[in-house]
């Protein structure tokens, strides 16, 4: 299109004769400066004055330019839903007009869209989703211009204590600007409009928060309520209560979840959107004053399950109802529940898990203790409730594929850990040449963890063995064992595995790694633990379809490699009978007291082999060393050193 639009003048012409009587303006500034002066301060101002007016001109005429290119012919409501998007898909670190980097926080997104060009950042501010998410870590005028640009619309925010309690955090001498709101201010002006909210605060300061929380919140979806403890030795901690009314007051809320705070009132508690529920309240074990904790009966638990019927993930601690004197078969049928975590007494824990109908592919989380001697055996009474659930199936019974038991000391208590997986997916030919830990946690069916006083090491091989004849073994295909001391022999091995024929995986952990060394030999005489006399076995090997075994915290060079012939003998048995795998996918040594040239030598019992190495520069905590070791049939021969370091 032709410049002379509106006339015969061109651009050119134009604006050079509407500039000379300025240029001239100019020259009359220059000629009263005299020749002799260096500088004039007032000739400069007035010409940097001419020049901001011309390039203001220009900016203008700018402007009016980008509104002719693509990204600016846009619908302004089509660009806004770009900015969005963009919002919520990428992650930068940006610098903003001052030099200071915005990321990691809620702003890393603006100068990609509000520094691009005028238009943008039009668009960008008269957006109020795109200002949503209101940050408030940055500094005041941050957060109240957030709250500002998003005027009615749904907002998440997160609140922390302004004026933080001595005894919680001190104060930084250096400290003296206010960065964040009055979290009393924000929530009286702005709750009408929160969807998501997070407070956070210690016992001092957050009480009037939460009070304010009884206030109908029409829009409110996701509530997280933290209570900071405070230091120790210095202020007393209170547990805090939720208001009375506070679930029949916030009838959209999806997710919940309330820590070091519990629940006054479990009656009122319609939330039929609900999908997310996380309470953990004060540990009574740690509580002095227990009398202000509120616990549901029985009857009212079950009645505020059966008002959450869209519940997907529920994780309780220390709010479990006590123990009903009366039985009851009632049960709540909670059909979406994915996951299901709780925390308490062992005889509430059974209890609530009984009392819920979920399907079968829900995981299950116990952390339980008892307080009635001998606690060690009484925590086991869940074990067959959970074993219930580990063999459900659609129409017939399903046995769990994977099962690990450890036992361990953790403060001078005694910790038992049960985790079982109803489907096993081997590791891949990839994955054989890295450590391997079994299968995913987060795909564990049940999850058990028990505490109790530290005692001796039968009652803790009783223990696990009570555990272990619990828990469907015929179809297992990973195991993995784990104890310190004394509390699981060969014997043990052969007693509890010995009809697991299909086991293809075995881990094993500290001192059952060695005496599952002894277990797996073909000899007759095996081990028995303790000082008891050797016990004969006869019938089929241990694991005849084992095609991985992993030791872990195995001393290999004791007494005068004793174990490590005891393994050389067990894999040439193994090697030469018609009833086991011959060549082994993988063996690995992880912190393991071994030497080189045994790891060499495994090469002929196995694909791979994948160790660690330990020695007293980097003691136990060495990188792994993956790798399968070349055997003569790959094309290349190795140097095998003997016991004596002779190739």
């Amino acid at each position: 299109m032709s410049g002379h639009i509106g006339g015969t003048i061109t651009p050119a012409k134009y604006w050079s004769d509407a500039s000379q009587a300025r240029i001239a303006f100019v020259d009359d500034i220059l000629r009263q400066v005299p020749s002799s002066s260096l500088s004039n301060a007032g000739a400069s101002s007035a010409i940097d004055e001419e020049m901001e007016a011309i390039r203001s001109a220009l900016r203008s005429i700018g402007t009016r330019h980008n509104a002719l290119t693509l990204t600016c012919r846009i619908p302004t409501e089509i660009l806004a839903e770009i900015f969005l998007f963009y919002q919520s898909q990428y992650r930068g670190i940006f610098p903003d007009c001052s030099g200071r980097q915005i990321y990691g926080g809620h702003l890393w997104w603006v100068p990609g869209v509000a520094h691009i060009c005028r238009h943008w950042r039009q668009v960008a501010l008269g957006y109020p989703r795109l200002w949503a998410n209101v940050s408030l870590s940055l500094n005041r005028n941050w957060g109240t211009q957030m709250l500002s640009l998003s005027k009615a619309s749904p907002i998440s925010i997160s609140l922390v204590d302004p004026d933080s309690c001595e005894a919680f955090l001190p104060a930084l001498p250096w400290s003296t600007e206010k960065l964040h709101l009055d979290p009393i201010e924000v929530l009286s002006q702005h709750l009408f409009h929160i969807q998501d909210l997070i407070i956070s605060s210690c016992p001092c300061n957050i009480i009037p928060w939460i009070r304010l929380l009884e206030t109908a919140a029409p829009l409110l979806e996701s509530l997280s309520v933290t209570v900071n403890l405070h230091l120790p030795d210095t202020t007393r901690d209170n547990p805090v209560p939720i208001p009375e009314n506070f679930l029949s007051t916030h009838p959209r809320l999806r997710k919940l979840s309330l820590l070091w705070t519990f629940l006054s009132d479990w009656t009122a508690c319609s939330l039929p959107l609900l999908t997310a529920l996380n309470i953990d309240a004060p540990d009574p074990q740690n509580f002095l004053d227990r009398r202000n904790l509120v616990l549901p009966s029985h009857e009212q638990f079950l009645d505020c399950m059966q008002q959450m019927p869209a519940l997907e993930t529920v994780h309780l601690s220390h709010c479990l109802p006590p123990l009903s004197p009366m039985y009851s078969t009632r049960t709540v049928s909670l059909q979406n529940l994915k996951s299901l975590f709780v925390r308490d007494r062992v005889d509430r824990c059974r209890q609530v898990i009984e009392a819920l109908d979920f399907p079968e592919s829900t995981s299950i989380a116990v952390h339980c203790w008892s307080p009635l001697p001998p606690s060690e055996y009484d925590c086991l009474r869940i074990v067959p409730t959970l074993s219930q659930h580990l063999c459900r199936g659609d129409t017939t019974p399903t046995p769990p594929q994977a099962l690990s038991l450890r036992l361990g000391v953790v403060f001078e208590r005694t910790e038992l850990l049960l985790d079982a997986w109803r489907n096993f997916t081997p590791p891949t030919v990839d994955e054989d040449r890295k450590p391997y830990f079994g299968p995913k946690p987060s795909e564990t069916t049940i999850h058990l963890q028990c505490d109790w006083e530290q005692s001796d090491a039968y009652i803790e091989r009783r223990s696990l063995i009570k555990v272990a004849e619990a828990i469907p073994l015929e179809e297992l295909r990973f195991i993995n064992i784990g104890g310190v001391g004394d509390v699981w022999g060969a014997k043990d091995w052969h007693d509890t595995f010995a009809r697991c024929v299909e086991i293809t995986h075995v881990s094993a952990v500290d001192s059952p790694s060695e005496s599952l060394v002894t277990a797996l030999s073909l000899t007759d005489d095996v081990e028995a633990p303790g000082s008891a006399p050797p016990i004969t076995r006869g019938g089929p090997p241990l694991f005849p379809e084992m095609v991985s075994l992993t030791l872990s915290g195995a001393n290999l060079l004791r007494s005068d490699h004793r174990v490590w012939d005891t393994f050389v003998c067990m894999m040439h048995q193994r090697q030469e009978s018609p009833e086991c795998v011959t060549i082994l996918d993988r063996i690995e040594l992880r912190v393991c007291t071994v030497a080189e040239w045994m790891v060499r030598r495994m090469g002929e019992y196995a694909a791979v082999v994948v160790w660690d190495s330990v020695n007293p520069e980097t003691g136990w905590g060495a990188e792994a060393q993956p790798g399968g070791w070349q055997s003569e049939a790959d094309g290349e021969e190795d140097n095998v050193e003997d016991e004596n370091g002779a190739e």
